[in-house]
Order: structure tokens, then sequence, then C-alpha cells
């Protein structure tokens, strides 16, 4: 059986429902497309309209918990700071310096043992891993302050600036604890 299709022509009953279902499957198609461009279109709006930048997301991918320092004796040259850096990103970071204004500078430092000897050796950077830490504590990882300005006492603070490769600058403040072994 012949009928006139949509474009004028005359074609079988079956050429007419395989060009249906091919119009048809365009269609949705294109709809999805649409659909993908709206929701893209839509997305980047909200991103603009909140102001944030990549930066602005990277930096809250990285968080900085249990930040203390060492109290100090009165006559010290150096101090130790711990934290623990976590990073719920989905792309690596990496720790590359450190700024405090009560230090002339601060050196990330890391245990090493040979046999029964241990050392401390400085690290130019520290990779946190995506959905990882990194914990500073005694035995690992430290950050020392070099030539500091003033003796560290309990209960008060050291304001200090990490900066990463992505996530940029974070700041914090340690809190000075009394705590000479252990964590």
């Amino acid at each position: 059986m012949y009928r006139l299709s949509d474009s004028g022509y005359f074609s079988s009953q079956r050429g007419n429902e395989r060009a249906f279902r091919m119009r048809r499957s365009e269609q949705l198609k294109s709809a999805s497309g649409w659909r993908a461009g709206v929701t893209g279109a839509i997305f980047a709006l909200v991103i603009t309209a909140s102001g944030q930048s990549h930066a602005d997301t990277a930096m809250r991918d990285i968080e900085l918990s249990d930040v203390r320092t060492r109290a100090t004796p009165k006559d010290a040259s150096t101090a130790a700071s711990y934290m623990t850096i976590t990073n719920h990103g989905l792309q690596g970071d990496r720790l590359v310096a450190i700024f405090t204004p009560i230090a002339e500078t601060v050196r990330i430092e890391k245990t090493v043992w040979r046999g029964l000897t241990m050392r401390m050796d400085a690290v130019r950077e520290v990779d946190i891993p995506a959905g990882g830490q990194v914990i500073f504590r005694p035995g690992h990882y430290q950050l020392t302050l070099v030539n500091i300005t003033h003796q560290l006492r309990p209960n008060t603070t050291v304001p200090m600036e990490l900066r990463f490769e992505k996530a940029g600058r974070i700041e914090v403040t340690s809190k000075v604890v009394n705590k000479l072994l252990g964590n």
C-alpha cells in the first residue's frame, strides 16, 4: 500500500514506519543534547553567580585540623608544629611553603631512621594525595619554626600561612600546647 508522505512523495507503509522511527530517534537525540546544553549552561551560571573560582573550590578541598605548636623554653630558637592536612578533592595537591611572622623561616622536615639513629631531613614539599591525608606528628613530618622571635607559651596562638600548589594560600592559627611527648 502506498501513501502520501509528509514530504509530498508516495511511499510504502513500511518505508513510512522506518522514516518515522529514524525521525523520532533524531528528535530524541537532539532533545537530550538540548537538555545537556541547558544543564551545562545552568551549572555555569550557578558557579558564576556564586563568585567562586577554581582556586576557591580547591581551597575548600584542603582541610587543616589539629593544628598545634609545642610550647618552648625561654631561650629556645626553634619550635615544632604539627597538624593533619586532608585533601577532599579529586586531584592531588602539594604543600610548597609555610610562613609565620614569629619565625625567620619554617622548614618542612621528615624523620628518617637509619638503624637506631634518627635524623630530621629537610623536605622541599609534601604531596597531599586526592582523597587522602598527611599527618604531621612526632616521628614523621613536622614543621620546624627556625629563629623564633619569642618564647611560645601554652594557650597562646601562632598565625601561619600555608601555600599549596593548587589550593593557594590558606591561613591558619596554631594553638600553642604544653605537650612534650606524644602527639
